[in-house]
């Protein structure tokens, strides 16, 4: 993939990345981009592949579905009149991140009973709270745009989503998640 370099903001995100998105679960955008740059000047762009090795870094569940991750970048980026090109104004890098979270949740089972007699009456009552712990997972994609000419990032979004258990329904997530992600990228080329 191509080599950029990442200026202050995003550093910072990915410090506090796993702060803000530690308690999602919902697919929830983080973007953030660089106002000095004039994005009318892009028109074309250009999707990096993974390599073997970064997908492997990766951690992804499916492998075969960086095709439907990639469709989806395409999708975006044509929506907003851009043209892919070898030769691209534009390099889009994208990382996808897959993690197990837990999740516990407490069941409270009670009996009791009582008695009364001649005005005297007495009761007890016995409980316990029962943890059940589920797994789940959670994947969060990031999407990057770097300046071809200076290898500087210019935007970068990201969304974490908990990823659906229903094989058939991952491609129409993956959609979800980078229209949502590219719903905060606000430029278009100029007609």
């Amino acid at each position: 993939m191509t080599k950029y370099t990442k200026p202050l903001f995003v550093k910072m995100f990915l410090i506090s990345l796993t702060a803000i998105f530690a308690n999602c679960s919902s697919s929830q955008v983080y973007f953030d981009y660089d106002r000095s740059v004039d994005f009318a000047k892009y028109t074309t762009y250009k999707v990096e592949h993974a390599t073997p090795e970064e997908v492997q870094k990766m951690k992804i569940i499916m492998t075969d579905k960086l095709y439907v991750l990639e469709a989806a970048i395409h999708d975006q980026m044509k929506a907003r009149g851009y043209k892919e090109s070898e030769d691209a104004d534009i390099i889009i890098v994208y990382n996808v991140n897959v993690e197990t979270q837990e999740r516990v949740n407490n069941t409270t089972v009670s009996v009791g009973g009582g008695s009364y007699y001649g005005g005297v009456g007495f009761g007890y009552s016995v409980g316990k709270t029962i943890p059940k712990v589920s797994y789940y997972k959670t994947g969060t994609v990031m999407i990057d745009l770097v300046d071809s000419e200076k290898k500087e990032l210019v935007w970068h979004g990201a969304a974490q989503s908990e990823i659906t258990k229903k094989e058939s329904q991952i491609d129409s997530q993956i959609n979800y998640v980078v229209k949502h992600i590219f719903s905060k990228y606000k430029f278009k080329v100029a007609q």
